[in-house]
């Protein structure tokens, strides 16, 4: 089946968008995550052909026109660019699937344009809480001021090798290629088209707009808290505040499937890209310790959002991909696949 990318009216904006399958059946949306774009879904399209395939690249990612992003809105407005995409192609419902980022972009969806999804399929989503600077299950900030949360959170080097478009291997630990092997699919698996998706990693926007976005300083550890544009601020919960209770709230039942890897370090109860890892690694100094600087328990954060969900009477799944990390549909797409399928039919969602 043949796949075609092309820039496509969102609005006042165009996304570039790769589409295929059955122009004539129900639609399927597929956001990617952060430092990716839609070139990760490339496995998973051919499974679902019987559909309508719609995947673009959001705005900061891939070969969509970039404009600066504002961290207040920026999951907002991410979410009205895929809704005026699917209006602007006729599409007033879909089954939404996302990854990562996409997954937050995917929690707002859901809060606020529910009527628009014909089912929400998460696969290792971030938490309806944001990226860091919350301790528990509901998402209590640490501080006041979210610090650890934000554009501090990215890696510097990472940025560099970034900025520098370093296809190779080295450095072990932080250079694009490694972190897709060992990381973002898991266990040094080398993917068929890790050209393509170390290309698409290194497409991401950067800056103070873009990504990571920029630092405020803070006089908590770890020393930064979110500023007002780009990317990793965007998901912090300084701007995220009150979208879980938004999700926890909405009555509209959308079927949920949450799926993610076993081996997930990225969106998990111990993340490495959280600031309490590194602060037991000594970086930077001061860290206060688990009592008051704890990790971010995301999945139970996520967990404990569905449970609320089940308890109204939506439908909702899990699934956990043994051996996959923080992309199954990289490595397992059949097996991703055949459960998100499973899931429509379950749920009586399938046409």
């Amino acid at each position: 089946m043949n796949f075609s990318g092309e820039l496509i009216s969102a609005g006042k904006h165009k996304l570039y968008t790769i589409t295929g399958g059955d122009k004539h059946a129900p639609p399927v949306l597929f956001l990617h995550g952060n430092t990716s774009s839609s070139v990760f879904w490339k496995d998973l399209l051919p499974y679902f052909t019987d559909f309508r395939l719609i995947a673009p690249d959001l705005n900061g990612f891939g070969k969509t026109p970039f404009r600066s992003i504002r961290a207040k809105t920026g999951v907002a407005d991410w979410s009205d660019d895929v809704i005026n995409l699917m209006n602007g192609l006729g599409y007033d419902q879909f089954h939404l699937v996302t990854h990562s980022l996409g997954g937050i972009v995917g929690w707002h969806l859901l809060a606020h344009h529910p009527k628009n999804l014909l089912s929400l399929t998460q696969i290792a989503p971030g938490s309806p809480y944001g990226f860091g600077g919350t301790k528990d299950k509901d998402g209590s900030p640490i501080y006041d001021d979210f610090a650890g949360s934000g554009a501090g959170i990215s890696n510097p080097e990472l940025i560099r090798q970034i900025r520098q478009q370093n296809t190779a291997l080295e450095p072990a630990g932080i250079s694009p290629r490694w972190l897709l092997r060992h990381v973002i699919i898991g266990k040094g698996f080398v993917h068929p088209r890790e050209d393509e998706l170390v290309e698409s990693m290194l497409s991401v926007q950067l800056g103070d707009d873009a990504l990571p976005g920029n630092i405020e300083l803070s006089q908590n550890w770890p020393f930064f808290s979110p500023g007002d544009s780009g990317i990793v601020n965007a998901i912090s919960p300084k701007w995220l505040e009150g979208l879980a209770k938004e999700v926890a709230n909405v009555n509209q039942k959308v079927p949920i499937l949450w799926i993610h890897g076993s081996d997930d370090m990225l969106v998990s109860n111990s993340s490495v890209s959280e600031p309490h890892w590194a602060g037991k690694n000594g970086r930077p100094a001061g860290w206060p310790g688990s009592e008051i600087y704890p990790p971010q328990p995301m999945s139970d954060q996520i967990e404990r959002l569905l449970e609320i969900k089940t308890d109204q009477g939506f439908y909702v799944r899990k699934h956990v991909i043994k051996g996959a990390g923080h992309s199954p549909h990289l490595k397992s797409a059949e097996s991703v696949s055949s459960r998100i399928r499973n899931f429509w039919n379950d749920a009586g969602v399938a046409p």
